[in-house]
């Protein structure tokens, strides 16, 4: 036996088990959820997003309400449930959920950032702003929360900062025509065309055949 327990008294270590029995018992008393409600929850949470992915907004709704009524603390089905109000233009609502996503886990970086493209879609960039920034905080590494908040600054006509986060975004993602041609759209604002046509013509020879488009404000 360990030196270390012979140490201890032996009528304190039954009480050490109690104890953490307890608190065990005591945890699982404060969710009031079972085990099972937790696997079922996840599994209509699952189901709603292969529904939502596939564009079936309304049935998606309801499987992510579903996984909410199991287990209310399952802030993926709150932040899934949110993003399919967001593709139907219902960015009160996809806002009120991505918000108790936030409250239920604020360690998700993706949620901060789906919240600032409803608020983006509601022509609000200075909470879009802060949103982006602190996904990037919880995920520096977050290229898309780069292009989106240099995009939020692009509305507000804050061209420096608009270059600086799309810089930092290809930075990321390299080889990201899309990117560039966001790049190219700050730098025509900023009437610095020669480094504007070097930034386009940069993301034309990564692939001729790619057609360019703007993406933007997108949940993740």
């Amino acid at each position: 036996m360990d030196k270390k327990l012979k140490q201890i008294p032996r009528f304190i270590i039954p009480s050490l088990v109690y104890l953490l029995l307890m608190i065990a018992a005591l945890v699982c008393a404060d969710t009031g959820i079972s085990d099972k409600n937790i696997i079922e929850s996840n599994w209509w949470f699952k189901k709603g997003k292969s529904l939502s992915q596939s564009s079936n907004y309304q049935d998606a709704v309801a499987f992510f309400t579903k996984a909410i009524e199991l287990n209310p603390k399952n802030a993926e089905a709150y932040n899934g449930r949110g993003i399919t109000y967001f593709y139907q233009q219902q960015y009160d609502r996809a806002i009120e959920d991505y918000t108790k996503a936030i409250a239920l886990d604020p360690r998700l970086a993706k949620t901060y950032y789906n919240r600032g493209t409803a608020f983006s879609h509601k022509q609000q960039y200075d909470r879009a702003i802060e949103d982006y920034s602190k996904a990037i905080k919880l995920d520096p590494n977050f290229a898309l929360a780069y292009l989106n908040r240099g995009n939020a600054h692009l509305m507000k006509q804050q061209y420096d900062r608009a270059i600086e986060d799309y810089t930092k975004a290809i930075e990321l993602k390299p080889n990201d025509v899309e990117l560039l041609y966001n790049l190219r759209l700050a730098f025509i604002a900023r009437q610095q065309l020669g480094r504007t046509n070097m930034a386009f013509n940069k993301g034309i020879e990564i692939n001729q055949n790619t057609q360019v488009q703007r993406r933007v404000w997108e949940p993740h």
